[in-house]
């Protein structure tokens, strides 16, 4: 009878993992099999969990804070699987200078949005306050953490030559 209690918090642990992507978006993330792909999918989902947090700053629904804080919790949770997949991808030698490339593009852009959003001091602000300077703490990491992974790419063709040959060989 003790297994059944063990699937149940299972399936709620891998339900609570997900929540934070859409249906299509976890499709599309399975569908893309290599790492620059879905850094590059990653990063799309985070800018698009800023356009709606934008929306909803925009408009006056009563549960407008709820919205705002659910959204940057997404916002954060997708950040933490760019970081993740960056780590999965350097462990595993990938050669993801384009996805890092990608996603530094965008990353100091979503920083100065979220820093706006907390500059308008809406008068809700405090109901999502935590998840906001959260989001802006986690993009600042975040940049730091392609930049440092980025140095770590092969730079040129000769390189990413190298390396490919190289993890070929230990791989």
């Amino acid at each position: 009878m003790a297994v059944l209690p063990a699937i149940v918090l299972c399936v709620l642990a891998t339900a609570q993992r997900r929540e934070f992507l859409t249906d299509g978006e976890i499709e599309a993330i399975r569908e893309a099999q290599e790492p620059n792909e879905r850094l590059k999918l990653y990063t799309d989902f985070a800018h698009q969990r800023l356009w709606l947090v934008e929306k909803a700053l925009a408009g006056s629904e009563a549960d407008r804070a709820q919205q705002i804080h659910t959204t940057l919790s997404e916002y954060n949770r997708i950040l933490e699987a760019i970081d993740a997949n960056v780590d999965q991808a350097l462990t595993h030698r990938d050669l993801v200078r384009k996805g890092l490339e990608y996603a530094l593009k965008n990353e100091p852009d979503f920083l100065k949005l979220l820093q706006s959003f907390q500059a308008r001091n809406p008068k809700d602000l405090d109901e999502y306050r935590f998840a906001l300077s959260q989001a802006i703490e986690n993009t600042k990491d975040s940049i730091d953490g392609l930049r440092e992974a980025l140095q770590k790419q092969p730079k040129g063709r000769q390189q990413e030559k190298e390396a490919r040959e190289t993890k070929g060989k230990k791989g």
